[in-house]
């Protein structure tokens, strides 16, 4: 993720973030923030440990919200 950022000339502040994992342990990982279009984004890439659920959401009851690259790509698309 740091490459494409880079190679693209996205300036990011990064940032860490822990996040956990449904049925406990939680690790830390980059929290990459930018600016597109005047809109703020924070982008955390997680393990591949994460895909069957996602991580726990900021209160710890229930997963978090996530897109996938799908998403992502039809958000891209509004504008």
């Amino acid at each position: 993720m740091d490459r494409f950022l880079i190679e693209h000339r996205i300036p990011t502040k990064v940032r860490g973030r822990r996040v956990y994992k449904p049925g406990g342990g939680g690790i830390d990982v980059p929290l990459h923030g930018f600016q597109a279009d005047g809109i703020a984004f924070e982008l955390t890439v997680l393990p591949l440990a994460f895909l069957p659920t996602g991580p726990l959401d900021a209160n710890g009851a229930s997963v978090a919200e996530r897109a996938d690259l799908r998403t992502v790509q039809a958000l891209s698309d509004l504008r």
